[in-house]
Order: C-alpha cells, then structure tokens, then sequence
C-alpha cells in the first residue's frame, strides 16, 4: 500500500477533517508504517507516546449486554418442552392452539407476546424481600413450573439460581387452550438441582418436585 492508497482508505471511513488519529503498529515493522502515515499526511505532526509496560492497569470504559431474541426463544422452547412432558392434558404440542408459541421458537419474533405478560404468578420460597436483602437458595438449582389457568397455558422458567444469585424468572404464555375441561393437576413445578459431583457414568445432579402455590 502506498500514501495515496492509505489516505483514501482512511477518508473513506473518517471525515477528512479529522484533527488527530492515532497510529498503533507492530513493532516489527514501526520504521515502515511511521514512514507511510508521515508520507499519507506530511502536514500533520507525529507525537510518539509513552508505552505501556505490561500488567494490570485502570482504564475507564462502560460494558453493557445485549439480549437477542435467540435467547428468549430458548426460554420459550425450554418452557414448552417442560410443559408437553409434564402435562396431564395428552398434548403432544402441534396443536393448532401451540401455533403462535412453535412459529415464535422456530422463526423469532416479538418475545413481550409470549414472555412476561400479565397474569397468574408463582411463590417460591426465595426472592428479593422488602428490606432490600433476598433469600437464596442453599443450593444451585433451576426451577420449572407450569399452570393451566382460565384455560391459559403459561410457563414458569427460573435458571441458575443459587447462593449467591436469585436472577429473574420467566412467566412464557404459551397457549389458549380451546378444552373447557379443568385438570385436577392443572399446577406442576420441579427443581432441577445440578451442583453436585458429577459421576463418571449417569446424570449429574437431580430432580425433585416443587410444591409450589399459584397466587390469583
């Protein structure tokens, strides 16, 4: 690459008004790369910097984390697994009525029509209190939960929490049934408890059910 070739490539991308830009090259081939930017901007004045030994330094900078929607259609698509395998209802999940829920796990969507919305809740007998402090679980678990209520199909997904995490569950909307016909075992819940030693051969962790109570 020559002078020209440079200064293009960099005006093309930045304004070419720019008043300051900083150079960062191997040190292999400084001499080379100085040589050229001096070459691409002759007018513009070089100032070398210190360099930075090796180690642990502080540096203001800002993280932030981003969801998108692939990870709340896992959510959606754990809840509705846990859901058909546990249902006493006989359904095996391509009912027209699991339409919208298959279409949203399989092609994405807006996740606020499934995940969230108002209705029935779950206590657990952990969570954030009043005074600010929270309960924690004595171990690290995950917590699925279901409930067919007014003929709304809605799933509970609660992951990795443990001592040292709550974190926030996920209420996930997954059907309108059609059936007007209530199930005696319309509420289930089960404790998914995987911090444990894992054994060479088997499963690591168990499942235990939760008892858990639905608040109108």
């Amino acid at each position: 690459m020559h002078a020209k070739q440079l200064r293009d490539r960099v005006e093309s991308a930045v304004s070419k008004d720019f008043e300051r830009a900083w150079l960062d090259c191997d040190q292999a081939t400084r001499g080379q790369s100085v040589a050229l930017a001096q070459a691409a901007w002759p007018n513009k004045r070089l100032i070398e910097l210190h360099s930075t030994e090796p180690g642990v330094h502080k540096a203001q900078g800002r993280i932030t984390f981003t969801y998108s929607d692939h990870y709340f259609r896992a959510i959606a698509k754990i809840a509705f697994h846990y859901y058909l395998v546990h249902s006493c209802r006989g359904v095996r999940g391509d009912e027209p009525e699991f339409a919208a829920i298959r279409r949203f796990i399989l092609e994405g969507g807006d996740a606020s029509d499934f995940l969230d919305t108002p209705g029935p809740k779950f206590a657990v007998p952990f969570g954030e209190l009043p005074t600010g402090k929270a309960i924690t679980p004595s171990q690290w678990c995950h917590v699925l939960a279901a409930h067919e209520a007014s003929q709304v199909v809605v799933g509970y997904v609660h992951l990795f929490a443990g001592p040292e995490r709550v974190g926030k569950p996920h209420y996930v909307r997954l059907a309108q049934l059609t059936s007007s016909i209530v199930l005696p075992l319309g509420v289930f819940g089960h404790v998914y408890l995987y911090d444990e030693d894992q054994p060479e051969i088997g499963h690591a962790g168990h499942v235990v059910p939760a008892a858990m109570s639905r608040l109108q």
